[in-house]
């Protein structure tokens, strides 16, 4: 048995008597009933998990005055001041004591325990990071803040919530955007035929989402009616809404049930080509290689076709599938316009999707054909166009994608009901809540629902821990660090305003509040 393990096996003995001793002075009610039991093992793994951070620091504190307590250049005994931050774990927030050791003489200053760590007062670990993000990408961050005290019973603010959320929202970008490089350079350093899956298929389909720029109006001294906030003492603001186009990108394997590749991201304006690239980066991720059959199903927007040819016109056998039920809803629409008789129109419309399914897209656009508008008669679209003229123009110019009769032979999907159903229960419940999101925000949620979506969730924060590894690598190499420079700052003091301290303030925060 390695040394560790049997230190492990002598602190769970020892925790062992010491929680049968406990136990031995509980009331019988309690320690007879389950849920009684349950109640009294997570109270100890509480205080288990309490004490257990506190000996970790104490042994640092050692390590630091070891480090610290004296001046490396001039060996005199330093200065010391006592900091106190706050941590925040999964279950618990911790006051954290760490020492800040200065040489006067030498004029340096420094604070190891901060230096290894991090530390910065309201810092939070991964376990707390992993657990609020997996609950702010399902739920909005008041209600993520709620279940934390539900499920792990600890108190978090809402915003600590968004906050956290947001930062490992930036990390998730750049997660993505390693691993959609790393598939494109799999491609260009391929030799030979690069064998993948037999087929592939892929969906995309969008929602909206409301945005909004907080907008501020100046501040008028001559109004007295102008409403201001309660504590800041500002105008207040407004913030206009508008829509901004949310796009979800589904590729899988047939026969896959769980393991899809989810890719949702904000639609740039103008730039079709983004949302291109992401179906391309998709079908790689979902086992695409030189030798498989691409096929892909969307509602059949302008830019759709184009960028499915751009990204699969290369492979040897691809498809595209304008959506079976999309074309359907264009001929319910326009079945009032076609047949007079009201009992009737149900008949009309099964016989021309049975037409539709059959391959006879020719017979249905004769049917349509016959129609005459006549202002007021006939059946409007949305946008009030006649809903006849818009079912032939859709037929007429995506009739090349409806050859719906080989697709069912060959057992392809001619319907988006997968991507739809990631619509309806990322865009929809998740993202279109009441209020609004700032825009520059959208991508970092939308990322990580990205990878939650996706299954990469636990390689995500494999990643996550890789990167804090190098991170404290940079620390220990002297880079990235906050140290006391010069003398001591002199008192500050602003007309109108308190004296200002700068003496003590931790490093950190000392620009800050020169500033």
């Amino acid at each position: 048995m390695a040394h560790e393990d049997k230190v492990v096996a002598d602190w769970s003995k020892t925790a062992s008597v010491l929680f049968g001793q406990w136990i031995k002075q509980v009331p019988l009610e309690e320690i007879q009933r389950l849920n009684g039991i349950q109640a009294l093992v997570d109270e100890w793994l509480e205080v288990v998990e309490w004490a257990a951070f506190e000996a970790v620091f104490e042994v640092l504190q050692v390590r630091a005055e070891e480090s610290g307590g004296t001046c490396p250049k001039c060996g005199l005994k330093c200065e010391r001041e006592k900091l106190t931050v706050r941590v925040r774990t999964t279950h618990l927030t911790l006051p954290v004591e760490v020492w800040r050791y200065r040489c006067r003489v030498c004029k340096t200053s420094r604070s190891p325990i901060r230096e290894w760590l991090g530390l910065v007062s309201g810092m939070t670990t991964a376990g707390l990071d992993r657990a609020l993000t997996a609950l702010s990408t399902e739920v909005s961050f008041g209600a993520a803040a709620e279940q934390m005290l539900e499920q792990h019973g600890h108190e978090v603010d809402r915003t600590l919530v968004e906050r956290r959320t947001y930062a490992m929202g930036h990390e998730a970008v750049a997660y993505l955007a390693e691993r959609r490089s790393a598939q494109k350079n799999k491609v260009m350093d391929a030799v030979g035929v690069r064998l993948g899956a037999e087929r592939v298929l892929t969906q995309v389909d969008s929602g909206a989402v409301p945005v909004g720029t907080l907008v501020r109006p100046e501040r008028d001294p001559a109004n007295d009616q102008q409403e201001l906030t309660p504590v800041r003492k500002l105008p207040k603001a407004h913030r206009p809404k508008t829509k901004r186009e949310i796009r979800v990108v589904l590729a899988w394997q047939p026969g896959k049930v769980d393991d899809k590749v989810v890719d949702v991201h904000i639609a740039p304006h103008g730039h079709p080509e983004v949302t291109g690239d992401r179906m391309y980066c998709a079908a790689l991720e979902a086992g695409m290689g030189d030798n498989t059959h691409v096929h892909g199903t969307f509602d059949m927007a302008a830019w759709q076709a184009q960028q499915f040819e751009e990204q699969f016109g290369a492979q040897p056998k691809h498809s595209l599938c304008a959506d079976f039920f999309h074309t359907a809803e264009y001929i319910a629409g326009a079945a009032k316009g076609c047949e007079p008789d009201p009992d009737q129109v149900s008949a009309w419309i099964a016989m021309q999707t049975r037409r539709l399914k059959e391959g006879d897209r020719a017979s249905i656009l004769a049917d349509s054909r016959k129609h005459s508008c006549h202002e007021g008669d006939c059946p409007q679209t949305d946008q009030g166009e006649c809903a006849v003229t818009a079912e032939i123009r859709y037929l007429t110019r995506n009739g090349k994608y409806m050859d719906y009769a080989r697709f069912i032979a060959e057992g392809l999907p001619i319907g988006s009901g997968e991507v739809e159903g990631r619509i309806r229960h990322i865009v929809r419940k998740r993202l279109d809540i009441p209020g609004d999101w700032r825009e520059e925000n959208l991508p970092l949620i939308t990322a990580l629902i990205t990878i939650r979506e996706s299954g990469w969730w636990d390689h995500f924060w494999q990643w996550q821990d890789e990167r804090d590894k190098h991170r404290f690598r940079l620390r220990l190499a002297g880079e990235g660090l906050n140290r006391f420079r010069g003398p001591r700052k002199p008192r500050v003091v602003t007309e109108g305003a308190e004296t200002l301290d700068l003496d003590g303030i931790s490093p950190m925060f000392e620009r800050a509040a020169m500033a």
